[in-house]
């Protein structure tokens, strides 16, 4: 049993059930983390990971946006944010929202992940 403000511990029991596939129990622990300012972006964007996994789009997208609103804009962490929101809606058939999203990255960084293959692949359909 842990301390309901051992954001920490929450955090990692998180990342635990997410890495064994057990996606509602990631959320909740993840969403407790998510209460502490140092863990909120992270928590969030897990929390996103596994609703996509569970191809709940909407709830997702939700929890993307969150992060990405308390994440420095500019950051590195805003464009990875940023490339999960990108492959969010190409997941969800969005290709234009997510051709831009993609593009920015690029222009940010061409050699981030695969952000110039996803380009190209995207501007074809």
């Amino acid at each position: 049993k842990v301390d309901q403000e051992d954001y920490d511990s929450h955090y990692n029991l998180g990342i635990a059930f997410l890495e064994q596939g057990l996606m509602d129990e990631a959320i909740e622990e993840c969403k407790l983390a998510a209460q502490s300012d140092k863990l909120v972006v992270d928590s969030s964007s897990i929390i996103s990971f596994c609703y996509r996994q569970k191809k709940e789009f909407e709830k997702a997208m939700e929890w993307i946006n969150k992060a990405l609103e308390l994440a420095k804009e500019g950051s590195e962490q805003s464009f990875a944010l940023k490339y999960d929101l990108a492959s969010l809606y190409e997941d969800m058939g969005e290709t234009e929202k997510s051709l831009n999203l993609y593009r920015e990255i690029m222009d940010w960084n061409d050699n981030y992940r695969d952000v110039a293959e996803k380009v190209e692949e995207l501007s074809k359909k």
